[in-house]
């Protein structure tokens, strides 16, 4: 729990996070697939920051 509180700083990574367990657990998708939208949504996160 502590890791979790640590790791979830703001909204849009609160919502990745919930994103991500309800679709490997809906449809059960590639540990790789996560990955790579994983790091499309760094990106676009990253972007809209700056």
């Amino acid at each position: 729990i502590k890791l979790m509180k640590k790791s979830l700083v703001d909204l849009p990574t609160v919502l990745f996070y919930l994103l991500v367990v309800a679709s490997t657990l809906i449809f059960s998708l590639s540990p790789i697939i996560v990955v790579i939208i994983a790091i499309l949504f760094g990106i676009v996160v990253q972007g809209k920051e700056k």
